[in-house]
């Protein structure tokens, strides 16, 4: 029970989902968005996912804008925290 108070006290913009916990969420982001995230978790910069995935540099730069859009994220690492913990990378 607490447990779920103090997710509902939490900022909306934070991760709610538990470390480790599969979510039931729909996934959002696109099959690309993904793939940019899941680059990015492997620590790979946007030139690097632009090389990867045969993309210009400031496409991989729109993919970030709009999944930061899409979670509410405030960052890149935020983002990446959420698909994770979200099982959708």
């Amino acid at each position: 029970m607490l447990a779920i108070v103090a997710l509902l006290d939490m900022d909306r913009s934070a991760v709610s989902i538990a470390p480790g916990v599969r979510s039931t969420l729909v996934n959002p982001l696109t099959s690309r968005q993904c793939e940019c995230l899941s680059l990015a978790a492997d620590g790979k910069t946007s030139a690097e996912i632009s090389i990867i995935l045969g993309i210009a540099y400031h496409t991989v730069g729109n993919h970030f804008r709009e999944i930061q859009k899409r979670l509410d994220a405030r960052t890149r690492a935020h983002c990446v925290a959420i698909a994770l913990r979200a099982g959708w990378i």
